[in-house]
């Protein structure tokens, strides 16, 4: 029997990512001798087409999975394919269908609903349908019969998480997806959170969840770097990235890790903690086995908002001291926050503001406050009458659902707005930071780019933008063929022009070749315009030519003094523009 998994995932402007629910729930179907295949539905999609894909593959279930931002277009694809093969079982899985499965199985279309962890109750479905036996008796289902619904208990958490096979990445084309995000192979440890914040599904989770075992487990050590081992034999990646909610929770596992992790591997890899759960020396052993990069909820920089709205008891201290013992080992930085909790008001805003411009992260998320159904805070906006809007598909999206008295819709766009522009302040402040340790930045380009003269054919053709290459991130001016951007500058002492050029990875497999040239031409006021840089960049038709490029361009003929700089990107063949996106990363006028 075949297995189809639907997953949508639009809105959302991101490359393609992994869904490690799906990777592990086909790996245990393929045990079991089942065949499997991925549906990734990133762009709208029609139906016709969707149908007869479905039938080439002649799955005996369909199985749809999604966030709450996704479930419309879950309920649009039930009703379609349903329509179209009424006698194959629809089953939905996820976090959304688990901590609203009332809501999902009420759709038409939605015959099963999964909640919790499916490993052994889809191999159970697969199976019963296979040998055509009854299934409603089946652990975490919920199961449409007619008018009625049997809700069926959740089984015995898996407390042995070696016993579950490695995900299966196959599914998703993963070094595609590798490919699109910097090469970083995605992992899990392990599964579950102690902590009950009031906006997490992890509340709702556990509790679903009392009395059947652990909630928070571990893998062994040793599984997981086998399972990274086992992944170097089929694909390219560069470094590593641990999804789990709170990588620090275990002290003995962490011991075990730092002991052998280094001794097999050398890959850099990026890990989610709770400033509680780290101290000092903590962080120099993670940066000793590699770690380059800790992501940490500050969620809001209110200690009232933390403690009384979003169950969060952490000192303000406590945050401020993790961040910096991560810098003092060497260890990037990034900050969790979100704006528009219910009961925030402007000022507990202007907290969180001041905490990151305090904390200075490499990198801040920002995200205005969505109420997920099955959440404490979801409980409290419903009864209260805050829901105002339908969520929106994106994840992102800076405008609230909500409406209560303390904070606006307009002052909760205002805030998010803000902490984005601080964001980029301050992952522009360390990058410079690094890179410019021993030496003054006299100009930074991208910060005087409003005053400077733009020719360009379109407006959008301009603007800053963070871009990552195989792994390395970087701060860019975007430059989109024919652009040319003057500016008039006065430096005070001798300097050189800093910068990198760069084709779009977005671009790299789109039109035709002919590639970019990028020129930078410099001159005296009243003087004749003198070229001090040529460059070809064709990265459609040059690998090689695929990343960054820096270069430093003497400056001594032109300054002290006042001078006029010109950066400039063209099209190596006039006519063919399209799908060129191109720019100048970190350029900066730095003292010599």
């Amino acid at each position: 029997m075949r297995v189809l998994f639907i997953y949508p995932d639009l809105g959302s402007f991101l490359p393609r990512h992994y869904q490690h629910g799906i990777g592990y729930l086909s790996a245990v179907l393929k045990n079991a001798g089942y065949q499997t295949r991925l549906f990734y539905l990133d762009k709208p999609w029609d139906d016709e087409q969707l149908i007869e894909d479905v039938k080439g593959f002649s799955p005996g279930l369909i199985g749809l999975s999604g966030t709450t931002h996704q479930f419309p277009y879950l309920v649009k694809l039930a009703k379609t394919l349903k329509l179209a093969f009424p006698q194959t079982l629809i089953i939905c899985g996820g976090i959304h269908a688990t901590l609203a499965p009332e809501d999902v199985l009420s759709h038409p279309g939605i015959d099963i609903v999964c909640i919790g962890e499916g490993e052994k109750a889809i191999v159970a479905l697969a199976n019963a349908i296979e040998q055509g036996r009854d299934f409603s008796a089946i652990e975490n289902f919920w199961i449409k019969q007619g008018d009625k619904v049997i809700k069926n208990p959740v089984c015995d958490l898996e407390e042995d998480l070696d016993r579950i096979p490695f995900p299966d990445r196959e599914i998703f084309d993963y070094q595609k997806i590798l490919d699109q995000d910097g090469r970083r192979l995605s992992l899990l440890v392990g599964r579950g959170c102690p902590f009950k914040c009031t906006y997490c599904a992890n509340q709702g989770k556990s509790e679903l969840y009392k009395g059947k075992g652990r909630y928070v487990r571990f893998r062994s050590v040793d599984n997981v770097l086998a399972e990274i081992s086992e992944c170097e034999k089929k694909y390219q990646f560069k470094s590593l990235d641990f999804n789990d909610d709170i990588f620090t929770l275990n002290r003995s596992w962490l011991k075990e890790f730092f002991e052998k992790y280094p001794k097999r591997f050398s890959y850099p890899f990026r890990v989610n903690i709770h400033a509680g759960t780290v101290d000092e020396e903590t962080y120099y052993q993670l940066s000793r086995a590699g770690c380059e990069m800790v992501r940490i909820g500050v969620e809001s920089g209110s200690e009232r908002v933390r403690r009384e709205i979003m169950n969060r008891r952490i000192r303000q201290e406590e945050i401020i001291q993790s961040f910096r013992w991560a810098e003092n080992a060497g260890i990037k930085t990034w900050s969790f926050n979100m704006v528009g909790v219910p009961g925030e008001t402007p000022e507990d805003a202007l907290s969180t503001y001041n905490l990151n411009r305090e904390l200075c992260p490499d990198h801040m998320q920002v995200s205005v406050f969505n109420p997920y159904p099955g959440t404490r805070l979801y409980e409290l906006c419903r009864e209260k009458g805050y829901l105002k809007r339908e969520m929106v598909d994106g994840y992102f999206v800076p405008e609230s659902i909500l409406e209560f008295p303390s904070l606006s819709s307009r002052e909760i766009h205002n805030w998010h707005q803000r902490l984005v522009r601080l964001s980029e302040v301050c992952r522009n402040q360390k990058a410079l930071r690094r890179k410019f340790a021993a030496r003054e930045v006299l100009k930074d380009l991208i910060e005087e780019l409003w005053q400077a003269e733009k020719i360009t054919p379109v407006p959008d053709y301009y603007g800053e933008e963070y871009v990552i290459i195989y792994e390395e991130e970087r701060r860019a001016l975007i430059m989109h063929p024919p652009c040319r951007i003057i500016y008039q500058l006065e430096i005070s002492k001798s300097a050189v022009f800093d910068f990198g050029i760069m084709m779009h990875p977005g671009v790299y497999e789109k039109g035709e070749p002919g590639g970019v040239i990028f020129m930078v031409k410099a001159w005296k006021p009243g003087g004749y315009p003198e070229e001090i840089f040529h460059h070809h960049l064709d990265a459609k038709a040059r690998r090689e030519d695929r990343g960054f490029f820096d270069f430093e361009l003497e400056l001594s003929e032109f300054c002290p003094g006042k001078f006029l700089l010109e950066i400039e990107t063209r099209s190596a063949v006039p006519e063919k523009n399209q799908f060129n996106t191109a720019g100048f990363t970190n350029p900066v006028i730095v003292a010599r």
